[in-house]
């Protein structure tokens, strides 16, 4: 009896440190799950709650817009001056408030000769990443060099549906003549644009990347003719 009693006594030793292990294991996966919990809550409540470059399109979240007209700058050489139509947004983020601002929705274009002006773009549905002046080449050091057009970088659709145009979306440039106010598309679907300069007196090179890989085209000034893209590098 006495040989029996003390097996079960090793027995129960034995379950109760198996069940300890069991909730000692149990404790730290608690601890771990609710660490992990209140890191992401951490984040989210403490996160960057205003961002630039970054418009919401998503239907089904409240968003309230105010759109205001920025600095006019004047275009150098020419009686034109450009301002950006600028966003500001207060939209929801989980289950807090999130704001994007100062994110260029067009641009105003003011003639100071004639006081007419107009929009670039036929909407204010766009984000526009960055303008570019493109200058005429210059004649003699002591003139300074004349605007000729305008290169924007627009995205205008959320291809990478996170309800959100972004950098992170594909983008389209387009380019604007200042001396026949006409505005023509250079290239859509491109991941970055890298540059655009002029380099003669009838042509400006536009570099962008797509799919790792670098291209060029040639934009004819005299004709505002586009080349086809031409690929000049591919990323390693």
């Amino acid at each position: 009896m006495l040989s029996v009693k003390f097996s079960f006594d090793k027995f129960d030793k034995m379950i109760w440190r198996i069940n300890g292990m069991v909730i000692l294991i149990a404790c730290i996966c608690a601890i771990l799950v609710g660490s992990f919990v209140a890191y992401k809550l951490f984040r989210e409540t403490t996160g960057q709650r205003e961002v630039v470059d970054i418009v919401n399109v998503d239907q089904n979240t409240k968003t309230e817009e105010f759109l205001r007209l920025g600095y006019f700058s004047q275009l150098s050489g020419t009686s034109f001056f450009l301002s950006p139509l600028l966003s500001d947004q207060n939209f929801s983020e989980s289950y807090y408030s999130k704001t994007s601002t100062a994110n260029a929705r067009n641009y105003l274009i003011f003639d100071a000769e004639t006081k007419k002006s107009h929009w670039i773009l036929k909407d204010n549905q766009s984000l526009v990443l960055q303008n570019i002046t493109i200058h005429d080449v210059w004649t003699e050091n002591s003139k300074p060099k004349k605007a000729i057009g305008l290169i924007f970088e627009v995205v205008s659709n959320d291809t990478n549906r996170d309800q959100r145009l972004s950098d992170m979306d594909l983008s389209e440039l387009v380019y604007y003549d200042l001396t026949d106010h006409k505005k023509i598309k250079l290239v859509e679907g491109i991941e970055r644009h890298i540059g655009s300069e002029r380099f003669s007196a009838d042509a400006i090179l536009i570099f962008y990347s797509r799919s790792g890989k670098t291209y060029v085209r040639t934009l004819t000034l005299s004709s505002l003719i586009v080349s086809d893209e031409l690929e000049i590098a591919t990323a390693n």
